[in-house]
């Protein structure tokens, strides 16, 4: 059964190398920048929320301070005038403030935007009971002692209210510039790769196919393009430019020796060739005919040939084992038929 031969075909442009190495580049740009970003905004966020944290406690810290005699004394004006800067000053990361007495009775309160009173109650509670700071669970909101005279008696208990939604949405809307910008740059980047791709590889690559194809038809005469190329493709080209000269030779070597062949054949004069070891090869129809005309005189002076040995199809003459090779000593030759049987001439 005949082998069938493989055929070049386009390729879809789907499944091709192009294709491919710009997905590859693409996926590997796209999980190297997630990386980063998703790292980076984790770090950025764990920052706000550790800087609202030291914000909070230094807040209250100086809210309790500046509250013991006010406190003390149930100075109502003092403690809306002390709070209320403060807290303008702490910024919206700061919604609101609660002072209770020692039997924790609220004497001074502001909005409250998050949490709900019983959890703010329940904080200052704590507080009185521990007679330290606390920190509620979520860490949004701290309460602290307020003491007052020189043994530090605790009078009262100060709560402020704390979050980081508003920096972290100012995070995140810097982080959606950025990546905007980002997406840019990478389609930027993607856009470059893949035109190198397809200057340094995809279409060097086609063009080797075109090549390969022109080589497959028999045409030799062209050139291989990218010899000059340093790299795995260069060596390719090397190769390919290679096979092209040797059967570009070995077709100008059969053509020549088709050429020979032709005229040994058709020639008017007698030719016989012979190997190294003096070994006919083959004779052209003219050495043939000669032969047979000088059959009668040839057979005087050599018994052992006949006109039906030189006419059998399976003479020797036509296997290569009629041989002529020289003498040793007197150079005389001789012309051997098959089986051993010569004559010298």
């Amino acid at each position: 059964m005949a082998r069938e031969t493989a055929q070049f075909s386009e390729v879809h442009p789907l499944r091709s190398l192009f294709i491919a190495c710009t997905l590859v580049v693409a996926c590997c740009v796209v999980v190297v920048a997630f990386t980063i970003e998703t790292k980076s905004y984790l770090n950025e966020e764990r920052y706000v929320k550790q800087s609202v944290a030291e914000r909070a406690a230094e807040v209250t810290n100086l809210l309790s301070m500046q509250l013991g005699g006010s406190v003390q004394f149930e100075n109502n004006e003092a403690l809306d005038r002390i709070v209320g800067n403060v807290m303008a000053q702490a910024g919206q990361d700061a919604l609101g403030a609660v002072v209770y007495d020692a039997q924790a009775n609220k004497l001074y309160q502001t909005p409250l935007k998050g949490k709900d009173a019983a959890v703010i109650d329940q904080i200052a509670l704590q507080v009185l009971e521990s007679g330290a700071n606390v920190l509620s669970e979520s860490g949004n909101a701290k309460g602290v002692p307020i003491t007052f005279g020189e043994n530090n008696q605790v009078v009262g208990v100060v709560v402020t209210e704390w979050t980081e939604q508003f920096r972290l949405e100012g995070m995140f809307a810097r982080r959606l510039q950025s990546l905007a910008a980002g997406a840019g740059v990478l389609a930027l980047a993607l856009v470059a790769a893949a035109l190198f791709l397809r200057w340094h590889m995809s279409q060097p690559l086609t063009r080797l196919q075109s090549a390969l194809s022109t080589i497959a038809r028999g045409d030799y005469g062209g050139t291989v393009t990218e010899t000059h190329r340093p790299d795995e493709i260069g060596t390719m080209a090397i190769g390919l430019e290679h096979v092209r000269i040797a059967l570009a030779q070995s077709q100008d070597l059969a053509r020549e020796t088709d050429f020979k062949s032709t005229a040994f054949v058709s020639s008017s004069a007698p030719m016989m060739m012979v190997n190294e070891d003096f070994e006919v090869i083959f004779v052209n129809p003219a050495c043939e005919a000669l032969i047979g005309k000088i059959m009668t005189s040839l057979v005087e002076v050599w018994p052992a040939i006949s006109p039906k040995i030189w006419s059998d199809a399976t003479c020797p003459i036509l296997m290569g084992s009629r041989t002529v090779s020289p003498q040793s000593k007197d150079l005389t030759r001789e012309i051997r038929w098959g089986g051993g049987r010569s004559k010298r001439i």
